[in-house]
C-alpha cells in the first residue's frame, strides 16, 4: 500500500477474529477460501484506527 492506493475493500463475513495484540496494534483475521486454516492477518498501527473508532463510539451513542 502506497500514497493514492485504493482503500482494502474486505466483506465482513470473512472476518473471524479482530483485537489489539501485545505490540499496541490493531489485528484483523480474515479467512480467505484459497488458504483455508491460515488466515491473513493485517496490522495497523493504533492510530490509524482512532478516527473509525470515534465515529463508531458516537454513532451508537446517538442511536440509543
Amino acid at each position: 500500500m502506497g500514497l493514492f492506493h485504493p482503500p482494502l475493500l474486505i466483506p465482513w463475513d470473512p472476518i473471524t477474529k479482530a483485537g489489539i495484540n501485545s505490540f499496541g496494534e490493531y489485528e484483523i483475521y480474515i479467512d480467505i477460501p484459497t488458504f483455508p486454516n491460515s488466515p491473513t492477518i493485517i496490522k495497523l498501527p493504533n492510530k490509524a484506527l482512532e478516527n473509525a473508532e470515534n465515529i463508531l463510539k458516537h454513532k451508537n451513542s446517538s442511536e440509543h
